[in-house]
């Protein structure tokens, strides 16, 4: 039998997904793929195929664009 090794949970609360981060901006998914495009948006981190954005850099972003 296989067994499957899951990240511990601490990493995986600095890694936030596309969709996670969306929910915590209340925009669409959508527009966090646009903003990683046009280079508006939190710095994003590429492992494979896969896209995330690190907590800190999140915190920074949000902090830089307050008003």
């Amino acid at each position: 039998m296989t067994s499957i090794l899951k990240p511990p949970e601490k990493i995986l609360a600095k890694w936030l997904s596309a969709e996670t981060l969306a929910g915590e901006l209340f925009v669409p998914k959508q527009t966090i793929y646009r903003w990683r495009h046009e280079g508006a948006g939190p710095k994003a981190h590429k492992f494979g195929s896969t896209v995330r954005f690190a907590r800190d850099d999140v915190d920074a972003w949000i902090q830089d664009h307050a008003e």
